[in-house]
């Protein structure tokens, strides 16, 4: 090697460290849509609030299975867990809670979100909200992203979501 590619290659590695890039990272954008239903609940349990509005208060986790999986930076998503508390008064919930995804090859994405919902009686109808993802595992370590979902009783008593979005990996 000359000596003025060397000189070139050592500016270059310097100015990498000085910067914190490495030389092979590169920066991956992306969006997606995912559709995918969740089953009745793995996990639930209701209390009741003892005031005038028909209030209660909810923990459930539930199973979800992708149906057009979620796409993040070449890894493809197979299912995932949602983790929620529901604040239901007078036909109305206020939602908040977590997810934890998993990929084809093993990693994972964990999300938070927030949202609200319609209710008929004790069963939800319509579902809407934001979420953020809060990092993951393996390649997804440093994943970043946010978006919205939506969300329909199903027949079953299930869930169907389309969940929209966009991520980033550093």
């Amino acid at each position: 090697m000359s000596f003025p590619l060397k000189r070139f290659l050592l500016c270059l590695a310097t100015l990498c460290v000085l910067f914190n890039t490495p030389l092979t990272q590169a920066e991956v954008k992306g969006s997606f849509t995912e559709t995918s239903v969740c089953g009745n609940s793995a996990v639930h349990q209701t209390v009741r609030i003892n005031d005038d509005r028909q209030h209660s208060v909810s923990l459930d986790q539930r199973p979800c299975t992708s149906k057009a999986p979620i796409e993040i930076g070449g890894l493809t998503g197979t299912d995932y867990i949602s983790y929620g508390v529901d604040d239901v008064q007078d036909q109305h919930s206020i939602d908040r809670g977590y997810v934890v995804g998993t990929m084809k090859n093993g990693d994972r994405y964990f999300l938070s979100y927030e949202g609200t919902a319609t209710m008929n009686g004790s069963i939800p109808e319509h579902l809407e909200g934001k979420w953020t993802f809060t990092g993951g595992s393996g390649r997804l370590k440093q994943l970043q992203g946010s978006g919205t979902y939506t969300a329909k009783a199903t027949a079953d008593g299930g869930m169907e979501f389309v969940i929209r979005g966009n991520y980033e990996l550093p």
